[in-house]
């Protein structure tokens, strides 16, 4: 998460994936999300956030919290991912329990940018 206020907190987005790529699963869903959209002393565009989202593969999102905008809209979104996830994990996990062969289980995680 990211102030749209604030371009250093927008520039240190880089910098907090690197870490998060060395080291957790690449298995999780990221998500971009820009906060206080509701202020009007804007200093990253949507079209940026949008942009750096799409180039590491993350959804995105603008919030507020002050005003509760798409926040409701981002724990929906996570939800449903993790909950995806567990379903393909728990299908495969069966595959494999049915070819006898054991597999070690992940938990489905998700990360917020």
């Amino acid at each position: 998460m990211y102030d749209i206020t604030d371009k250093d907190s927008f520039n240190n987005i880089r910098n907090w994936i690197k870490q998060v790529e060395a080291n957790v699963d690449s298995n999780i869903c990221k998500v971009l999300v820009g906060n206080n959209c509701h202020k009007p002393d804007r200093k990253v565009t949507e079209e940026e956030g949008k942009k750096l989202a799409d180039y590491f593969n993350m959804y995105f999102f603008e919030t507020s919290i002050k005003t509760n905008q798409n926040v409701k809209e981002v724990f929906d979104f996570l939800a449903r991912e993790i909950l995806k996830k567990e379903i393909i994990k728990a299908q495969n996990n069966k595959k494999i329990k049915d070819k006898k062969v054991t597999k070690k289980n992940s938990n489905a995680k998700c990360i917020i940018f």
